[in-house]
This record gives C-alpha cells, sequence and structure tokens, in this order.
C-alpha cells in the first residue's frame, strides 16, 4: 500500500515537473522572442536616429551633389522632409527654414505643426509670422484656437506676435499683454507698427494711463 501510494506520488510529480518545463519552455520562448523584438526597434531606432538629417543635408548640398537647385526645389525638398521625420530638432530647423524662405506653399504644414505643444509650436508660430500677410492670412482661426492653450511663454508669445503680424484684431487682448509684459519684443522681425495697426488709433487713445508702461510709450 505505501510503495503503490509512492509510485503514485512520483508519477504525480512527474507529470509536474513535465508541466513545468513545458510551460517554462513556452515562457522563454515569448521572453526571447520579446527582447528580440525591443532590441530589434531599439536598432531601427538608433539607425533613423543616426541618419536623421539626410533629407535635409542632401538639400542644402551642392545642386552638382544632387542639392536643391534653386529655392523652389529646396522648399519643396522641405516640405516632403517635415512629415518624414520625428525629431525634434530637425523639425525646429525645417520650420525655421520655412519661415526663413518664406514658403507659402508651407503654410498647411506649419498650421499642423502647431498642434504640437512646445517648441515645435512656438517654431511654426514664428514661421507664420515671418510669411506673413496675406500668405499666412489663412493660419490666424487656427492659431486663435490654440492661443488658450500656450501656457509656457514662449510659445504665448510666438503665437501672439504671428496674430499681430496677421493683424488679427480677436488677440487684441492678448497681444497688450504680452506687449506689455516685455514679451513680444524679443520676436523675430519685431516692429511696433504691427501692434498698432492691429489694436486701431481708437483703442490707442484709451490706453494713455495702462499699468504698464510699455504700453503708455507705445501709445505716446
Amino acid at each position: 500500500s505505501a510503495t503503490v501510494a509512492g509510485l503514485a506520488d512520483e508519477a504525480a510529480a512527474r507529470k509536474i515537473r513535465t508541466r513545468t518545463s513545458w510551460v517554462g519552455r513556452v515562457m522563454g520562448v515569448v521572453l526571447v522572442g520579446g527582447s528580440a523584438g525591443l532590441g530589434y526597434f531599439a536598432w531601427q531606432r538608433n539607425v533613423a536616429y543616426e541618419h536623421r538629417w539626410d533629407e535635409y543635408n542632401a538639400a542644402q548640398a551642392e545642386p552638382s551633389a544632387g542639392g536643391a537647385q534653386d529655392e523652389a526645389d529646396f522648399n519643396r525638398r522641405m516640405r516632403e522632409a517635415l512629415p518624414n521625420t520625428t525629431f525634434q530638432d530637425v523639425q525646429l530647423v525645417i520650420l525655421g527654414e520655412m519661415g526663413e524662405h518664406r514658403d507659402a506653399e508651407a503654410v498647411p504644414l506649419l498650421v499642423r505643426a502647431r498642434e504640437s505643444a512646445g517648441p515645435i509650436r512656438a517654431q511654426a508660430a514664428r514661421a507664420l509670422a515671418r510669411i506673413g500677410l496675406p500668405a499666412a492670412g489663412s493660419a490666424k482661426p487656427d492659431l486663435m484656437r490654440v492661443l488658450p492653450s500656450c501656457t509656457d511663454p514662449p510659445s504665448r508669445a510666438a503665437v501672439v506676435w504671428a496674430l499681430a503680424v496677421l493683424n488679427e484684431p480677436q488677440a487684441a487682448d492678448a497681444i497688450v499683454e504680452e506687449f506689455g509684459a516685455g514679451h513680444l519684443q524679443g520676436q523675430h522681425g519685431f516692429d511696433p507698427r504691427s501692434i498698432v495697426t492691429v489694436l486701431g488709433v481708437q483703442r490707442l487713445a484709451g490706453m494713455t494711463r495702462h499699468e504698464q508702461v510699455g504700453v503708455r510709450a507705445l501709445v505716446a
């Protein structure tokens, strides 16, 4: 009886060991496969990072070396490169180029870029300000839409300045606030006449006793 019981216990133990061994092998395969997948993803990401400037550098090369043939070709290549990169440093440079070259065809891309918070939004707004009217006028509703969510000073100042350049009267309060705080004066191409234009003579006339010294100086 004891022998039979011992044999039964041994058989049960073998079954447990067999089951455990099978589960262990499956888990091992899953873990190895998962690690390999993560490793491959990391490798792909590293390769993409190392080559993140390729499109930009190619456009900057001499025309004889495959670079842009002229400004229009360079602008086109920048528009094509922007959606292809997820790296912020590259995006910021491309957005800056769009503004510097005043690429009117880039306005839809700049409008989409302003959906991103932080530096990307600020850079897109700066580019729209540099493009100016009339080409960037279509961006005004979108800039007004994101204005309430612009809480970091650089983004808010850039968006407000773009609205001032684009002569958006609905942004008048924000323009006065940012100008009075000294946040607009450092924007590229700052010109107080843009503020005067968007505020209008009538509103300026009522600001002679404004609490902000800068605003009173503007009125004067």
